[in-house]
């Protein structure tokens, strides 16, 4: 299923706006790897005139000589590919030459390894683009995967960059409701479980085929040493961190089930003040978060925080693979299956599907309460009960919902339930409440009052495409 583009229409349009503005756009997009970036790209530029140049970890001479070469593609000149450009501001003069009057679109994709061989390349755009760029209606874009050295080196009020670019966008992995576009002939189960397997990351999804079955996807992509997701999350973090060890300990450790910051690093086996920063650096990758009750008056300083892996894949990947790939290595990817995962997917989908309908909440509630926004969604927990899902709502009431993702039907025991729960808290208006079912609702809900009480079905959470 290669190929597929699935969603990204807001960043398409957003792209499409400033195109056709006809004005000098220099423009940041970055995100993690295999989010979909290049993707996303060569939509936006297809019948346009376009330069796409993806650059590699080589000499920069060696970048320059491969730029002439795409640039003799764009404009179907083989003797283009033999140009010496000095550096990348002699380029970019050359492709404004050669565009004449008409507006050129240049993406620079991996611009990291480009700064990596020349540091300096950021001041030589940045002089460029004052005295050149920002006259021109050239649209160039900065792609980079790695997040740290693109929010850090580039956006950074630092970055000889910062006050130049005309926009910046961090690419994230697509929504929950978005598996369907991959895997395409499934039920709500079957589209939830790849997502809580893949995530939202579209090289990971497409990887699914029309036959799969959730085991077999994990048993030749994940729990085989070849897989394309048997080492994934190791990758992912040398890429971005380099010296990865302290950061896989504390993913592992989390993904076991540790939540504060003190079990976190003594079953890391590293000291609390050392695992802060570590923390810190994994939220923002995207890969966990600090999660806070939604009644924490003081957010920032609460000690009430628990740190969550809230990426679908990296939290299967660290729970399921990392522990036992040994055993994968020795070719026993099926024992992995059969002992250690279908047993625990239980415990796996619980959260995941609870993460899945917050989402949803936040950005979907229209569709089931029109007229009606959230402003703000999380879950609340004490002593003596914990709610899945709150949200201020615009009207000013507020939901309180349950999140089911066992393979029966909720009922009216589940809404009971609730109810009780939400009575150990101060919610701070007149609440409705939600039962969120990926399987459905039993006849005993049929006669409660719907203008109270929303019953959101699998279908509606993880829709067909």
């Amino acid at each position: 299923m290669s190929g597929l583009f699935v969603d990204r229409e807001p960043q398409l349009r957003r792209l499409e706006a400033r195109y056709s503005s006809d004005q000098a756009e220099l423009l940041v997009l970055y995100g993690r790897r295999r989010v979909g970036k290049s993707r996303l790209v060569r939509r936006f530029i297809e019948g346009k005139q376009s330069v796409f140049f993806v650059a590699t970890q080589v000499k920069e001479p060696d970048n320059l000589e491969a730029y002439a070469r795409a640039l003799g593609e764009t404009y179907s000149d083989v003797l283009l590919g033999s140009v010496r450009f000095r550096d990348w501001g002699d380029a970019l003069d050359v492709t404004l030459k050669l565009g004449g009057e008409e507006r050129v679109v240049v993406i620079l994709d991996e611009f990291q390894y480009l700064c990596r061989t020349n540091p300096a390349l950021p001041s030589i755009l940045q002089r460029w683009w004052d005295v050149t760029g920002k006259k021109s209606r050239l649209f160039l874009v900065l792609c980079g995967s790695h997040i740290g050295f693109m929010e850090n080196e580039v956006l950074a009020e630092h970055s000889p960059l910062f006050g130049r670019r005309t926009g910046a966008e961090r690419l994230l992995p697509l929504a929950p409701w978005h598996a369907g576009g991959f895997v395409r002939e499934s039920s709500a189960w079957e589209r939830f479980a790849a997502w809580s397997v893949a995530g939202g990351i579209p090289a990971y999804l497409e990887r699914f085929r029309g036959d799969d079955s959730l085991e077999s996807f994990c048993r030749r992509e994940a729990l085989s040493a070849d897989g394309y997701l048997f080492d994934e999350v190791s990758f992912l973090l040398r890429t971005e961190l380099g010296q990865a060890h302290t950061y896989m300990s504390l993913l592992k450790a989390a993904a076991a089930g540790n939540t504060r910051i003190s079990e976190i690093a003594q079953k890391a086996g590293v000291p609390v003040t050392s695992a802060v920063r570590p923390l810190s650096v994994l939220c923002e990758l995207g890969f966990m978060e600090r999660e806070i009750p939604l009644d924490e008056p003081n957010p920032e300083r609460g000690k009430r925080g628990r740190y969550r892996i809230i990426d679908p894949f990296v939290l299967f990947w660290c729970r399921y693979v990392l522990p036992w790939q040994s055993l994968v290595v020795a070719e026993k990817g099926k024992l992995v299956w059969d002992l250690k995962i279908a047993p625990d997917l239980p415990n796996h989908y619980g959260p995941l599907f609870e993460r899945a309908c917050r989402e949803f909440v936040l950005h979907r509630l229209s569709e089931v309460l029109p007229g009606v926004d959230a402003t703000r969604v999380g879950r609340l927990w004490n002593s003596r009960a914990e709610l899945d899902v709150v949200a201020e709502l615009s009207d000013g009431s507020v939901l309180v919902g349950e999140c089911k993702a066992w393979k029966g039907l909720a009922g009216a025991n589940v809404l009971r339930s609730l109810k009780q729960r939400a009575a150990a808290f101060r919610l701070g208006g007149p609440s409705r409440f939600a039962l969120f079912s990926l399987n459905g609702f039993a006849p005993s809900l049929g006669t409660v009052d719907r203008s109270d009480v929303l019953l959101v079905s699998g279908e509606e959470l993880f829709p067909p495409p």
